[in-house]
């Protein structure tokens, strides 16, 4: 069976605390890992499954590694063969659909932050396979998540922290067109939708996560079709998952991220309208406003 639902992104805007509450569903069945990866990495070779370093072949075979620590306690025989499978199995339509093995009464799904940006073709190919696959799209305001982002990598280096690097180092990360196609939502959004359909998009937002991450999750459960009442959230649903370091744009990278995303942040406002997408255009259009001022006194001064 392929799965009734996708979690597609957006990347640093809550989709591990989406991954984590989805799980707790008792009406739920999602696989044991975050980021199965398949429609952004369809085929690789048996090499590549055994040696390969990116994150979700690592992953892959992180969780055989998991399943065997707890074997000799657990026994768990269905774990260890869906491990292997998932691992070493030859990637295709067939094997992803066998990563979904039929749950009498759950609804099924996966959460990959990549299937945001897919292309044209490859979203065409998965609707073909699940015509009545539901969406779930979680935004962030494009300049935080941007910085979000960067600071995640930031964090990951030997000296851990923007001011162990150059601003230049930084910005020529937060300029690579990957990023800011990231944060291309009006695009990602409308390619979507041209072949699910408009009604089969949940469109949740970062900004009421941090405000009501109950409401938010209830939403999600609302429109996957499943129980929605207070005894199926859980009480640990306002607990940050994944989270950063301390939040906030630094002050010197704010209008240069302003630059980079406000066409973006204005077609996504057009096309959603509502009071999230709002604060994002009137945020970055103030950055701008400030830069703009700061340089008029500048000259001004001299």
């Amino acid at each position: 069976m392929f799965p009734d639902f996708l979690g597609i992104g957006a990347h640093k805007a809550g989709t591990t605390w989406l991954d984590v509450n989805l799980r707790e569903h008792p009406q739920i069945w999602m696989p044991p890992v975050k980021g199965v990866h398949f429609f952004d990495h369809p085929s690789s070779t048996l090499r590549k499954r055994l040696f390969e370093r990116k994150d979700y072949q690592k992953a892959a075979r992180g969780q055989v590694l998991q399943t065997l620590a707890t074997f000799p306690r657990d026994r768990n025989w269905a774990s260890l063969s869906w491990s292997l499978h998932y691992w070493l199995g030859a990637r295709g339509d067939d094997w992803y659909r066998s990563l979904f093995a039929h749950r009498d009464g759950c609804v099924t799904g996966e959460v990959t932050p990549s299937y945001a940006h897919l292309s044209e073709e490859r979203i065409r190919h998965l609707h073909e396979r699940m015509p009545t696959i539901r969406i779930i799209y979680l935004l962030r305001n494009p300049i935080d998540r941007a910085w979000s982002n960067a600071a995640m990598h930031l964090r990951k280096l030997p000296n851990n922290g923007s001011d162990r690097v150059s601003d230049d180092w930084i910005l020529a990360n937060l300029g690579r067109q990957k990023m800011i196609d990231r944060a291309d939502y009006l695009r990602n959004l409308q390619r979507w939708e041209r072949h699910v359909g408009r009604d089969r998009i949940f469109v949740g937002f970062f900004d009421q996560l941090e405000r009501d991450p109950a409401g938010l999750l209830k939403a999600v459960f609302e429109f996957l079709g499943v129980g929605s009442t207070p005894e199926f959230i859980p009480p640990t649903v306002a607990v940050k998952r994944n989270a950063g370091g301390p939040s906030g744009v630094p002050m010197r990278f704010r209008a240069i991220l302003a630059r980079l995303h406000h066409e973006h942040i204005a077609a996504v406002h057009a096309h959603l309208d509502n009071s999230y997408t709002k604060a994002w255009l009137d945020s970055a259009t103030d950055y701008l406003a400030t830069e703009s001022a700061a340089t008029e006194a500048a000259a001004g001064a001299r």
